[in-house]
């Protein structure tokens, strides 16, 4: 029975959590409005608080647990203090996290027993169905989410001397760089250091988590991804799209293994502030170590890590065109850093050409000049021959 429940549970879980309930609902709300608004009315107001409810949503989790998903310490963590847990990359929706850490809440408990655990996220997960159940969103204390903003942060840190908070520094702009077809695995941490910056302030270590092959599970649109990628940090909101198997919610591969292994901690309590960018070069170092430490192991050995930024440069057809065109993809983003370089670096084109000009035209007039002198003389010769 547990077999057959699990067959039927791991492929619906993999639909729910991707958003597959949003085309239904939507269809709903167009054909039936006043219906399908009183059913999502309730669904807030009532059904996602309803303690029956929030089991029966956990029991479906407990048996949708994909097997693909394994979780490895890279050593046992100190119980007696807290940590700043970073996942890496992003992937769709941190997959590897989700179901090692999320999803199966008493399986992470074991293995690392005596940690006080909740998880930092955009404030729009706490409205998702599902995440809402299991992330306490429907509840007043929302115990098991915060948010992602640095004052939140250090709230909760201040609260509760025993907690540790995860979350996914690469964010929606990591998540554009999720593809299977990649030849390299990127992590968007390029001048990224606010998450450190935290941990600085709140006195404490960072624990780096890698999720080997998740960017292996579904096929993005390579597409603008540099801009996508800036839009998506700037406003906060996914600019992803993605297909598995079959263009469904289901994972590419029934083979691929995801494997998210918990690394050693990294030391950001011994930093100050002043010296934030080394502390930021050196926590990348470690995370490159930990992965290339891995990366054999699990299948990925022909890939090698490569941090971006903002300053990623894109190179498909639609950003050419648009570079023949004299319009640089980062200028819909304004007061972006390359933003920035870019109107400077077109103001200095500018000023280069006009002097240009003006050189040019003065070069011209004294050739003029020259060449009407020139012809004087020979009138004056000429005059004194004749004389």
């Amino acid at each position: 029975m547990g077999n057959v429940l699990s067959s039927i549970c791991v492929p619906l879980l993999h639909w729910v959590r991707l958003f597959g309930w949003g085309p239904p609902i939507l269809y709903l709300l167009y054909r039936h409005p006043l219906r399908g608004f009183i059913g999502v009315f309730i669904y807030y107001t009532f059904l996602s608080r309803f303690g029956p409810w929030v089991r029966l949503v956990q029991w479906f989790v407990g048996q949708g647990l994909d097997p693909r998903f394994h979780l490895h310490l890279q050593q046992p963590l100190d119980t007696n203090k807290r940590y700043l847990v970073c996942v890496h990359p992003h992937g769709v929706y941190v997959d590897g996290g989700l179901y090692s850490i999320v999803f199966d809440k008493e399986g992470f408990e074991k293995k690392l027993p005596g940690i006080k655990y909740i998880g930092a996220g955009a404030d729009q997960v706490s409205y998702l169905p599902l995440f809402r159940e299991l992330l306490g969103g429907g509840s007043s204390d929302r115990s098991q989410l915060i948010g992602v903003s640095k004052k939140e942060l250090l709230q909760a840190f201040e609260r509760d001397p025993n907690v540790s908070i995860g979350m996914c520094p690469g964010g929606f702009a990591e998540a554009v760089f999720t593809d299977a077809d990649n030849r390299v695995e990127y992590s968007y941490l390029k001048g990224r250091k606010g998450f450190i910056k935290i941990a600085i302030e709140a006195q404490v270590d960072i624990v780096p988590i890698y999720q080997f092959n998740v960017n292996k599970l579904y096929h993005t649109p390579r597409i603008l991804r540099g801009l996508r990628a800036r839009l998506a940090q700037r406003l906060a909101l996914p600019m992803v799209i993605w297909w598995g198997w079959w263009g469904t919610n289901q994972p590419l591969d029934a083979h691929t293994q995801v494997h998210t292994v918990v690394g050693k901690p990294f030391p950001a309590s011994q930093y100050s502030l002043e010296e934030l960018d080394k502390a930021h070069v050196d926590y990348c170092q470690k995370l490159k170590a930990l992965y290339d430490e891995y990366k054999h192991q699990f299948g990925m050995g022909d890939k090698p890590l490569v941090f971006i930024g903002k300053d990623f440069h894109d190179r498909d057809l639609i950003p050419q065109v648009f570079r023949r065109l004299g319009v640089h993809t980062s200028q819909a983003i304004p007061n972006t850093i390359r933003h920035k370089m870019e109107i400077q670096i077109m103001k200095q084109a500018k000023r280069e050409r006009r002097e240009r000009e003006i050189r040019e035209q003065r070069l011209r007039e004294a050739r003029i000049r020259a060449g009407m002198k020139e012809e004087t003389d020979e009138d004056e010769d000429d005059g004194d021959e004749l004389s």
